[in-house]
């Protein structure tokens, strides 16, 4: 008798391919999430959920297991380069690769697993909320300081945070000023005092501004005995205490500041031995002597700005302050002064020079190049008439580099899989070290980015 004949694909489900939590979720977290997740969902659309992803009106259904021809996300992602309903918004379209994971994905039944909360950055910014006679106090102040020619600002929308700017008022009357700021107490983060004629009387007067978290008084008449006095001000992040006459003594004072992070000392009395032991007693802290002066948070696309980050002016070249290697011009000698002294408080304010295109016509179409349009081949910035003309560069550049006489650096790759051992894809490849390493799936690709120390033997005299 013959046996019976088992079909074991009937029995056992063949293995999916696509993995949602590996493979697709970091796509949709990566270009996706920013505007249709917790924080935003623009057009009512949100791909983080399980109800954001399958339900809907049964015409706009963002997926449809089994069915990518009836998923909008599909649609939406495929459209032409120039369409402006293509999702990312105001972004590159979706690689090849993305795009055929997505619908593999929804092909094979669409699976779906919570995502990972991500840990949330507390807001350097959060206040707690005012009770209604602390608002009344807070309106009393700002008609004051209004009436007084202080200028006060938000720090950002959505947000109780104030900053004060008294810099601008360089004669007498810094100290009754202060008094002004009366009623803010629970709302101001950010104090601009720098080059005021502020005394240890006045700034006894902020002490009880808890909610601070950054003052300049560089410049100030303040002296060690006022440093005594904002000893508890415990949210203080960044105090800038140039050309101030404080010394040793008055780092005493401030040796219970946990939350500093930033001491500028520049052109004061403090020895170097005592910045030294400060900054061992507080080592999350930055103490800047001016021996060295280092800014981290400068953002800048190339070369020089344009305009004066203190004024807004047209910068002269003559006046030009060393950040990160980077020149940042202003538009005088004592801008140049205020912005070293407190250069943090204009960075944010810096116009930079965007790089120009290195061509004049598309190199597609050779039709002029439109400012909308562009990629970036190594530092050279390269221009097209049109979003097809981008895509299609974009898709195949090496042959319309070499119109423009551009080469593009092709990195050196390794010939076999270090996780698997196969022969590797050039179209799948991680970062190691500065170096570009080829894998032969995104299987692999995975193992790899995820422990790539257990790996790097295996890549033999390609490793560095």
């Amino acid at each position: 008798m013959l046996s019976p004949i088992i079909y074991l694909s009937a029995l056992t489900p063949a293995p999916l391919d696509v993995d949602f939590l590996t493979e697709v979720y970091p796509i949709f977290e990566a270009h996706c999430i920013e505007c249709h997740g917790p924080q935003k969902q623009k057009g009512s659309l949100r791909l983080d959920t399980r109800a954001g992803l399958f339900e809907g009106d049964e015409d706009f259904i963002p997926v449809v297991p089994g069915e990518p021809d009836l998923s909008t996300v599909i649609e939406m992602i495929t459209l032409d380069a120039d369409d402006p309903d293509l999702m990312p918004k105001k972004a590159d379209k979706l690689s090849d690769e993305d795009i055929a994971t997505i619908q593999t994905w929804i092909e094979e039944g669409a699976t779906w697993e919570q995502p990972p909360v991500a840990a949330v950055r507390p807001n350097p910014l959060a206040l707690p909320s005012l009770s209604p006679e602390q608002i009344v106090a807070r309106d009393k102040a700002l008609a004051a300081l209004s009436t007084a020619g202080v200028r006060v600002d938000r720090i950002a929308e959505n947000s109780e945070a104030l900053e004060v700017n008294l810099s601008l008022f360089r004669g007498k009357g810094a100290d009754d000023r202060v008094s002004l700021l009366t009623g803010l107490e629970p709302v101001l983060v950010w104090a601009n005092l720098a080059g005021t004629d502020l005394s240890d009387k006045g700034l006894a007067k902020l002490a009880d501004f808890k909610a601070l978290r950054r003052m300049n008084l560089s410049g100030t008449a303040i002296t060690d005995s006022g440093l005594a006095r904002i000893a508890d001000l415990e949210e203080l992040r960044s105090l800038n205490l140039y050309g101030t006459a404080v010394s040793d003594a008055g780092l005493e004072h401030l040796a219970a500041l946990g939350s500093l992070e930033r001491l500028y000392l520049w052109g004061t009395a403090v020895t170097p031995e005592a910045a030294i032991a400060f900054q061992a007693r507080h080592p999350g802290a930055i103490v800047n002597t001016g021996a060295d002066l280092v800014l981290e948070q400068i953002v800048t696309v190339a070369t020089i700005n344009t305009e004066c980050p203190v004024t807004g002016k047209p910068i002269d070249v003559a006046f030009v302050a060393l950040v990160n290697d980077k020149k940042v011009g202003l538009c005088c000698a004592k801008c140049k002064s205020i912005f070293e002294a407190d250069p943090e408080t204009y960075l944010a304010k810096l116009v930079v020079q965007k790089p120009s295109p290195v061509n004049e016509l598309c190199p597609v179409s050779g039709e002029p190049i439109v400012a909308d349009y562009t990629s970036l081949v190594g530092e050279d910035l390269v221009g097209f008439c049109c979003g097809k003309c981008k895509a299609a560069f974009d898709a195949a550049p090496d042959e319309f580099l070499k119109k423009l006489g551009i080469k593009k650096d092709t990195p050196k790759l390794n010939s076999t899989c270090p996780v698997s051992g196969e022969p590797v894809d050039a179209a799948v490849t991680s970062v190691y070290k500065g170096r570009t390493v080829a894998l032969c799936c995104k299987k692999c690709k995975q193992a790899f980015d995820a422990d790539p120390e257990s790996f790097a033997d295996k890549l033999g005299d390609f490793q560095n």
